[in-house]
This record gives structure tokens, C-alpha cells and sequence, in this order.
């Protein structure tokens, strides 16, 4: 890795004119620190070097850290439009902010349904809804035949997502506080080129349970592995995933975007992703063995509470495979209330007729799968056709 300056570093964190720090934090400074910087790919060695000199600016650099940790995301990660963003479906309208709804095993079928998602017919699956909260007084870490939930805003810094286990042989649903999408700070250093991030569109994913971070400090055995190449989105310039900005564009490939627990387990920062979807939690750090709520959505999904490698970090269920749905708020929203018609919807993942009819228009190789290379060439398409590039198609 190529020693960075810490002139380049301290850009991507900010004005030194931030404000001053929030509640006391869980973790101490130098835990904020040295995860902040090994999720970002920086070796804090390599940026402050050795000696007594380094010492200070250890220190200073710790300190600044801990309060960008704490300042509120700046107008330059915003969420955009509902009509410019991933989550936009094609004629159904952006949902009230405070709107509830109820959760539901059938809710989240029939939804799977319309976008033309095949689920294993027994078992677990995981899904999670993007824009989305619990109700006041609803407990959604229990498995349960109904969960009210209820509309929020996502943004880059705070638990405004859910993500849960839908068990289609016992009929019930769970739903857990994370986020499923990247997380203010890598967005910030991401404009500053260290590290990087991004956005994956809603879609079925295929996980296998295995090691996140392998090559980090901070390892979460035990994971969700993201399993297949995927179409995710970027932003180079405003930090504002938007389809409509000319400064954003679409990339293929395998980006390990996978599920793993927030980390932190302070006020700021919540969590830690650079496009990875996160349960709320972390992990006790003798040992490796996963806590709080992610420790709970584990064993919702059927997985072990214990590691069983001492050594290398391996759980009992490593390679086991899961289907994971990420819903938007408006697409459950619109299926519970009829919003859809006859019409289909096919987003990444999705498989059957209809998306071989799509593949064929669109001259796609027809294999019934709506995988990334299918995405590509749906995404150019749309420009081809004087339209905006949006994750998803109707039938």
C-alpha cells in the first residue's frame, strides 16, 4: 500500500471546524480510530510513521477521528429525490415519511412474487426493507406473524433500514435496525479517492456464511458473503447516489458487499460500511464470538451463536447459502395495497418468462436469469432509448 500524507487523510476528513463531541462513546477513541481507518484500507503507521514525533501526530490524528465520527452528514451525502434514486419503481408514487405498515410473511412473498423472485419454499430467507424503521412499540427481534413498520428517509449515517429473516416453514418474520447502504464516512473519503464505496441497487443477492474482513483487523467470522457479481452504483464528485447525475455511474463486478454486524457501538459512527449491508451489533473482540442484535439475527436465520475455529476463524455453517431480498419501502407498500396491477416487476435477481422475454427484446442472452450482465445491458439500453437508467423494469 502506498504511504499516504497526512495532508491527503486529514482533506478527507474535513474542516477542522467540526463540532464538538456527542455522547461518550462505547468504544474509546483509538477503537474509533483504528476501525475507521482499517475499514478505509489505511495503516495508521503508514500515515504517521515512527518516533516521538509520530506520537503526536498519532494523537492528532486519533482526536480528529473521533470528531468527524460525530458530526452530522453534510449537505454533500444527502439522499436524493425518490424519482432519482435506486429505490424509484415506475409508477408508483414516493411514500409519506411516518407511513406504517405491517409486515407480514405473505406481504413479503407476494411481494417477492411480483419482482419474479424465487425463494426456497422452506426455511430461511433473508430480506430487508431500505427506507424503513420499527413503529413505536413494535419488537421486531422476535419471530413474529406481523411486524409494523414504518416509513423513514435513508441516510449515510443513522439505522434506517431493517433487515430480517423471513422462515417460510414456520410462517414468521424478524426484523433488526441496520442500513443497506454506505456509511457517511466512507462516502466522504470515497470523494477524496481513499478507499472507495458504493451503492447496490435493490435485488436478490445469493450469501454464503463465511469470514468478512479477512484481510482486516477487526474479522467478523461467521458472516454473510455476497456470492455472485452484482451491478452496484458510484458516485465520484457529490457523495449523492443519484441515477440522474452524470458524476455517478454504474459498475460490474464482485464487489464483497456483504451482510456483517455495524462494529461500533456508539452514538457516531453507528456502523461501518463501504456498500455492505449491516445489522446492528458487533462482535467481543476475545474471541471473535458475535453480540447484540446481529448475534440475534443470526441465530433467527438457524446459524450457530458460537465460532468454532480457535485459529482460523471458522463457524459451523461456513459455505452455507441464503437468499437475501432487498425491498424498498415503496415496493411492499405498493403490493400490500394493490398499487401494481398486472403488472410484473424484474429487478437484479429475478428469474423466469419474463425475464427471458426482456433478455430477448433488449438483446440479452436469454437464460431466464436477471443477472449483472443482463443489468448492463438493461441500464444501456435505457440510454439507447433516450431514457434514465433505473434498476428495474416493468412487465
Amino acid at each position: 500500500m502506498a504511504r499516504m500524507s497526512r495532508r491527503a487523510l486529514f482533506a478527507g476528513l474535513g474542516s477542522s471546524a467540526l463540532v464538538g463531541r456527542a455522547e461518550a462513546q462505547t468504544m474509546t477513541d483509538d477503537e474509533i480510530a483504528e476501525i475507521v481507518l482499517d475499514t478505509l484500507g489505511v495503516d495508521m503507521d503508514q500515515v504517521v510513521g515512527f518516533g516521538a514525533t509520530a506520537t503526536a501526530q498519532r494523537r492528532e490524528l486519533v482526536n480528529r477521528i473521533a470528531t468527524w465520527a460525530n458530526v452530522e452528514a453534510p449537505t454533500s451525502t444527502s439522499w436524493p429525490t425518490y424519482e432519482r434514486s435506486l429505490d424509484y419503481v415506475p409508477g408508483i408514487g414516493d411514500v409519506t415519511v411516518g407511513t406504517s405498515m405491517a409486515i407480514t410473511p405473505a406481504l413479503v412473498e407476494a411481494t417477492a412474487m411480483r419482482l419474479n423472485y424465487a425463494l426456497p419454499e422452506s426455511g430461511s430467507t433473508l430480506f430487508a426493507v431500505r427506507g424503513a424503521s420499527l413503529d413505536s412499540g413494535a419488537d421486531g427481534g422476535r419471530m413474529l406473524d406481523s411486524i409494523t413498520v414504518r416509513r423513514v428517509r435513508p441516510n449515510h449515517v443513522d439505522f434506517r433500514c431493517l433487515i430480517g429473516v423471513l422462515d417460510r416453514s414456520s410462517r414468521k418474520v424478524c426484523l433488526y435496525a441496520g442500513s443497506t447502504v454506505p456509511e457517511f464516512a466512507h462516502v466522504r473519503a470515497n470523494l477524496r479517492r481513499i478507499g472507495g464505496c458504493n451503492m447496490s441497487p435493490p435485488g436478490l443477492y445469493r450469501f454464503h456464511v463465511g469470514l468478512h474482513g479477512r484481510t482486516k483487523r477487526f474479522k467478523q467470522p461467521g458472516a454473510l458473503l455476497q456470492a455472485a457479481p452484482t451491478v452496484v452504483l458510484r458516485t465520484t464528485r457529490t457523495g449523492v447516489y443519484d441515477v440522474s447525475d452524470q458524476d455517478c455511474f454504474w459498475d460490474k463486478g464482485e464487489f464483497g458487499n456483504n451482510l456483517h454486524s455495524a462494529i461500533f457501538t456508539g452514538n457516531a459512527p453507528k456502523f461501518s460500511s463501504a456498500g455492505c449491508q449491516i445489522v446492528r451489533g458487533t462482535y467481543e473482540r476475545e474471541g471473535w464470538i458475535p453480540a447484540g442484535d446481529f448475534a440475534s439475527f443470526r441465530l433467527s436465520a438457524g446459524l450457530s451463536a458460537r465460532r468454532s475455529g480457535a485459529v482460523d476463524l471458522t463457524t459451523p455453517e461456513d459455505g452455507r447459502a441464503f437468499h437475501y431480498a432487498l425491498f424498498t419501502f415503496s415496493e411492499l407498500f405498493g403490493q400490500a395495497n394493490n398499487a401494481f396491477g398486472q403488472r410484473g416487476l424484474l429487478r437484479y435477481g429475478s428469474s423466469g418468462q419474463q425475464v427471458s422475454a426482456l433478455q430477448q427484446r433488449i438483446g440479452a442472452r436469454a437464460s431466464g436469469s436477471f443477472d449483472a450482465a443482463t443489468m448492463e445491458r438493461w441500464l444501456a439500453h435505457q440510454i439507447e432509448q433516450g431514457g434514465q437508467e433505473y434498476p428495474i423494469a416493468t412487465v
